[in-house]
């Protein structure tokens, strides 16, 4: 009995002594998986600040524009009720497709749209006046105004749609070359926000759009909790088929852990085939649009080389 007691007692010490190392341990871990999670947040939210920063650096190089203006547009806007909720969302996604990112954009937008026909009719009906072109007649004078003050109106929308266009162009380019890049980056062993910072970086000269979008989509994946979130902005930014494309490929990467450089190595060679196939269908397009310069231009001095010289000749003949 004697035996089996000091045994008891033998093996409980031993036990508890393993139980306090083990927990000594795993609140050591616990310690270092609060502080290395301590370091991310931090992390994050120092990336976060570096990029709105840089962004705001960014508008402010781009437009200058007087906070008390924007006070008192934005009273303006908000009073009138230029556009409901829904509408004023869809503005804004179209405004930040066309590059223009600030609280701002929407106000000054609305308040174009408002203002700029207002103008455009006083100073029609201020040239009306003081040269007297409709000779003193108010329907003329007033289809005059009101068309003015229309075809004005339709300025913004234009202009926003041609700076949007010329931003997908430029994105349309960009996204192939630097998915490519990305698939070397990924093949190299680094991860989706490392071969995002690098290709960015390498893209800040050739294509200042594409870098643009990428360096805020890698932003976003560092601070945002979800990252699919943020590669599902990156895709309504963009508003490309070609960027959806890579968007379902990496969250389908993310989702179900599938080799990075498999996805985007795929993606590649389809964006290449697609490259290739509109090019073929450019080059089998000219025939078609050489037709007409053929007929105006070279066809008409042919004539004259060939048949110009039979006509001098029966001129001359004939006279």
């Amino acid at each position: 009995m004697p035996d089996s007691l000091e045994i008891a007692i033998t093996l409980s010490s031993v036990l508890t002594f393993i139980s306090i190392v083990a927990v000594y341990y795993s609140s050591l871990r616990f310690e270092r998986r609060k502080r290395v999670a301590r370091a991310l947040s931090s992390y994050r939210e120092d990336l976060r600040a570096q990029s709105q920063e840089g962004l705001r650096g960014r508008q402010r190089k781009r437009h200058w524009r007087p906070a008390r203006a924007m006070s008192a547009l934005g009273k303006v806007v908000d009073r009138i009720k230029l556009v409901g909720n829904d509408q004023s969302e869809k503005i804004r996604w179209t405004l930040i497709q066309a590059g223009f990112r600030s609280r701002e954009a929407v106000i000054i937008y609305l308040a174009l749209k408002l203002l700029l026909p207002i103008a455009g009719a006083v100073v029609a009906l201020t040239v009306i006046l003081t040269s007297e072109i409709t000779q003193g007649s108010l329907l003329y004078s007033f289809v005059g105004v009101a068309g003015t003050a229309l075809i004005i109106s339709y300025i913004p929308d234009f202009a926003l749609r041609r700076i949007t266009e010329s931003r997908r162009k430029k994105l349309g380019k960009g996204i192939p070359d630097a998915l490519d890049l990305l698939v070397v980056c990924a093949e190299a062993g680094l991860g989706l926000d490392g071969a995002l910072k690098k290709v960015a970086e390498d893209f800040e000269r050739s294509n200042a759009v594409t870098a643009e979008e990428l360096s805020l989509l890698n932003a976003e994946l560092t601070f945002f909790q979800d990252r699919e979130e943020a590669l599902t902005n990156f895709s309504k930014r963009v508003n490309l088929p070609l960027a959806t494309s890579v968007v379902l490929a990496l969250t389908q990467a993310e989702r179900y852990g599938t080799p990075l450089s498999h996805a985007l190595r795929t993606l590649s060679a389809e964006f290449r085939r697609e490259r290739l196939l509109a090019a073929e269908q450019k080059a089998g397009r000219l025939p078609v649009i050489m037709t007409v310069p053929l007929i105006a231009f070279i066809l008409p001095a042919l004539f004259i080389v060939i048949l110009g010289p039979a006509i001098l000749s029966a001129l001359e003949y004939m006279s």
